[in-house]
């Protein structure tokens, strides 16, 4: 909770800690793995997540594939982040996070058509994503961690921020 937070020294400590308790425990190389991911050491965060998801560790609370999928794309890995985004996918075809990362992939890849029917499927399951509303989830250490994410979500075609239905006024000519 302390990655997800932002709360990233906290997180690294803890994560840390359990994974010396238990180094056999793939739920704590995981959540390490998640901390990590939240500052923007994509590499050792792959790692991690790798290591927990081929152990067989199937604990639905975990995420690995869409955790993955997020490292990769963070380090312009985009084919990888498909693959992992489809894992997920075949898991729970309703995740947000993998519809999200797949889009983004999709569009930094120049497969804009591709992008456009991942934006489509997206906002037909979440019709109320905006990328501003989005990215208040994340609090990512670097900066240009989360810039990267937004310029994939924006070239998908996913609405900037809150839309605005403006009633035209009554002319009057119409009176």
């Amino acid at each position: 909770m302390s990655a997800v937070l932002g709360h990233h020294e906290e997180a690294m400590d803890a994560g840390h800690r359990g994974v010396a308790l238990n180094p056999y425990d793939m739920g704590a190389r995981g959540v390490l793995g998640m901390c990590y991911l939240q500052t923007g050491e994509h590499r050792k965060a792959i790692e991690l997540f790798s290591m927990a998801a081929q152990s067989g560790n199937s604990d639905p609370r975990y995420q690995w594939a869409v955790l993955n999928a997020f490292s990769h794309y963070l380090l312009g890995q985009y084919d990888a982040t498909l693959s992992w985004a489809r894992e997920e996918l075949y898991v729970n075809p309703n995740h947000l996070q993998a519809l999200t990362v797949r889009a983004a992939a999709l569009a930094q890849l120049g497969r804009t058509a591709e992008a456009a029917e991942a934006t489509e499927i997206l906002l037909a399951k979440y019709p109320n994503t905006t990328v501003e509303r989005h990215l208040r989830n994340f609090h990512w250490k670097k900066p240009e961690d989360l810039a990267r994410f937004r310029e994939g979500l924006l070239k998908a075609g996913v609405p900037s921020g809150a839309l605005t239905l403006i009633k035209s006024p009554k002319l009057a000519a119409e009176s």
